[in-house]
């Protein structure tokens, strides 16, 4: 298509769309767009240099408000020329700008295409795992979101999803799980009715049985994508009753895969050592190729190959020649350098190593302009999202401008009652504060009585519990005082009886002396005791695990302020007996000699005890 032509084709359109434009810009692109997109879908494979271009004047000029799907699309076909052309990078780039668009736009027809398109680009790249996550994504999309995105739409991009995996195992050699994703993908296009896409699922299984190795079944397929691509019928088998499938047909499209049927039929002559058979199937691939510019630089490497067993490597350079002025022309600098790369290798084979070296500087100078054409790429993509941004910012900046205006009326106005309010609100708030001040001071005051009355009724609880354990520590005195007595008097009128008589009397007095030693009282006494001081014999059994029960005892006694004469009585033990267990008890405590035993156990911090 001519400049000319294409500018003319631009202005129609601007023209249609400035007069039936969609007032709301959330709306998907009217027929007009779709026009544009479509046209640029059929250049992108025959003229992607030209389809670049017009790429560019569709985003320069169409007129409808962004988003919209028309701006989206194009981006996406612009990746997609840009991944054709060995371009990984700009293709994901303008992947990742359709994929902002349509999610402004908010639906989800065109998003699965875009996941699909983007794991495209990580399987050129050979990038298998990243290529497979993409089209899981992509699938899960399609067949979750059925209702949606429309059934037909759904139904293709399950196709192809399913036969995009197929090509992911098949390049890993796992030719079993291949040919199961390639047979879900032709259920679908079955269900689909469109014949064509069979056709394609036909030249993928036959491709894969011929990498398989199995000649007879590639051959078979080849034979059912003929019976569409060539005569526009199918095996009875596979005929869908009174459809017209011959109206359904894309005539390029057809002859394309006609011409990857001859080129798979070409490997596999090669495959069974025929190049010259080869030859021919290549020969008429060529004729199918025509418009299709990429395959037919495909194949000319293929059938430059061809003529290697035939020992005739001037016909194999040749039609690299051909291939590399076709790429050129093309500007696919991506398929040129695998050609030049070909040829040289080709020259250092039959020893014409000048031209070899030609060849190998030749590379260099595309290299180094397809780092420059990257670097263009990148330069007209930035400058043509700042036009778009611009225009963009433009039409905000009107929307602004009457939406400020409106804003500032109601600006006005809503202060004028917020000061009002704030008036209002301020005497309120002053009204509250004061009586929000009395109630918390009331609250305190309240507050502070009942900790007075609590801080009281617990000192007199506490004193009334230090009283009756002072109270069962007189009784304990007494009682031992009275057993001891007792005692006493007993053993003094038992030994006044004949030995005989004695023995009558020798369990009244393991009765008496087992009543003096027995336990009881100390445990009444520490239950008591724990109750007054809580915690504190808990602390001491703690922090000194090797005090016995008798230096308890002791600890207890001292803390209630006894003094040595009352705890002999308390204990029945000498004055000196006792002396002697609190030396023991110090040195087991480590206490320094500057430290007084009964001040020391006054220091213990019970509090956090007896809140527990």
């Amino acid at each position: 298509m001519t400049t000319h032509l294409r500018y003319l084709l631009i202005l129609i359109l601007t023209l249609s769309g400035l007069n039936r434009a969609d007032p709301d810009q959330n709306q998907i692109a009217g027929s007009d767009g779709e026009k544009l997109v479509d046209s640029l879908r059929v250049m992108k494979f025959s003229y992607p240099r030209e389809s670049i271009q017009f790429a560019y004047d569709i985003l320069e000029f169409y007129p409808e408000r962004r988003p919209n799907r028309t701006i989206a699309s194009v981006f996406s076909i612009l990746g997609e020329i840009s991944m054709n052309k060995s371009l990984p990078l700009q293709a994901l780039e303008y992947f990742m700008e359709a994929e902002r668009e349509f999610d402004e736009i908010g639906r989800l027809k065109g998003f699965p295409w875009l996941m699909v398109n983007m794991g495209n680009v990580y399987f050129q790249e050979g990038l298998m795992e990243e290529a497979r996550i993409k089209y899981i994504e992509a699938y899960d999309i399609f067949s979750n979101y059925y209702f949606e995105i429309n059934k037909n739409n759904s139904l293709a991009g399950q196709a192809v999803t399913q036969n995009n995996l197929g090509l992911i195992e098949q390049g890993l050699n796992n030719f079993a799980n291949a040919l199961v994703h390639f047979q879900q993908g032709l259920e679908v296009r079955r269900e689909l009715g469109k014949p064509l896409d069979l056709a394609h699922s036909y030249l993928s299984i036959g491709h894969l049985y011929l990498e398989w190795g199995k000649l007879d079944s590639s051959v078979e397929y080849f034979n059912r994508a003929d019976s569409i691509s060539l005569i526009y019928k199918l095996p009875d088998d596979e005929q869908s009753g009174s459809q017209n499938w011959e109206e359904e047909i894309n005539p390029q499209l057809s002859l394309r895969y006609a011409g990857k049927s001859q080129e798979y039929r070409g490997e596999l002559q090669m495959r069974l050592g025929q190049p010259a058979k080869a030859f021919i199937y290549y020969k008429r691939a060529q004729e199918y190729y025509k418009s299709w510019p990429m395959d037919y630089i495909q194949l000319m490497a293929l059938t430059a190959e061809s003529f290697m067993p035939l020992n005739e490597p001037d016909s194999a350079l040749w039609y690299l020649q051909k291939g590399l002025m076709k790429a050129a022309g093309q500007g696919l600098i991506g398929q040129e350098l695998s050609l030049l790369e070909k040829k040289r290798e080709l020259l250092v084979t039959i020893g014409d190593y000048g031209s070899a070296n030609a060849a190998a500087d030749r590379i260099i100078v595309l290299k180094e302009r397809q780092m420059s054409v990257q670097m263009n790429d990148m330069l007209n993509n930035l400058e043509l999202k700042t036009a778009l941004r611009s225009k963009q910012q433009d039409l905000e900046r009107e929307k602004n401008r009457v939406q400020r205006n409106l804003l500032m009326t109601i600006f006005g106005f809503v202060v004028l009652i917020l000061v009002v309010l704030n008036f209002r609100s301020r005497h309120i708030a002053s009204q509250q504060e004061k009586r929000i001040m009395n109630q918390e001071k009331q609250a305190a005051n309240r507050q502070r009585r009942i900790a007075e009355q609590e801080s009281k009724m617990t000192r007199i609880e506490l004193n009334a519990k230090e009283r009756e354990l002072s109270s069962m520590s007189a009784y304990i005195v007494q009682k031992n005082d009275l057993l001891h007595t007792l005692k006493k008097e007993v053993d003094y009128h038992i030994n006044l009886l004949s030995k005989e008589e004695q023995k009558m009397f020798r369990s009244l007095r393991s009765q008496l002396k087992s009543t003096i030693d027995a336990d009881t009282d100390w445990k009444e006494f520490e239950k008591k005791f724990a109750s007054v001081y809580p915690g504190l014999l808990e602390t001491l059994v703690d922090n000194y695990p090797e005090l016995t029960s008798s230096d308890l005892k002791i600890c207890s006694y001292l803390r209630m302020n006894q003094n040595t004469k009352e705890m002999a009585e308390l204990t029945g033990l000498s004055v000196r007996a006792l002396e002697s267990r609190r030396y023991r008890l110090r040195k087991k405590l480590n206490l320094d000699r500057s430290i007084d035993l009964v001040t020391f156990l006054h220091s213990i911090d019970i509090s956090k005890d007896a809140q527990a």
